[in-house]
């Protein structure tokens, strides 16, 4: 199977950066019994994050705070009671801190460890205790 990749070598203080189709299997056995270091690093174009995979939703979220501060914006321009701009700046607070969670918890299953399907149990478990903490912690 040919993916794009970059690859590269480090020699005796020298660099050389390959990037290209090539196969990764091809690479890897043949460097095995090479005195090069290598790292192997995809760079496909067809790369789909978890910020993209929910794109539609997150932007929503932002959305809803853009209202949210052009809110607290009319009611210090119309100058509502400090209470009345207090409670709006605490919606704000808590959205973005919903906000974040959302990020981090995507952030973690996606580049750290998915709890529902990691393979090391332990691992699995670790992270999903870190999103429960973080999910407490942002409340």
């Amino acid at each position: 199977m040919f993916h794009d990749t970059q690859l590269r070598l480090i020699a005796k203080d020298e660099r050389l950066s390959v990037r290209g189709s090539i196969n990764d299997g091809l690479i890897r056995s043949s460097l095995q019994h090479s005195d090069l270091r290598c790292s192997l690093n995809r760079v496909s174009p067809y790369t789909m994050s978890h910020t993209t995979k929910h794109k539609a939703k997150l932007l929503a979220r932002v959305r809803r705070l853009k209202g949210q501060i052009e809110a607290v914006e009319r009611s210090l321009e119309a100058d509502a009671p400090c209470g009345e701009v207090l409670n709006l700046v605490a919606s704000i607070r808590g959205a973005v801190g919903g906000l974040t969670a959302e990020l981090i918890e995507d952030h973690i299953r996606v580049h750290v460890s998915n709890p529902d399907r990691d393979e090391d149990v332990a691992r699995g478990q670790a992270a999903g205790e870190l999103i429960d903490i973080i999910r407490t912690y942002l409340k």
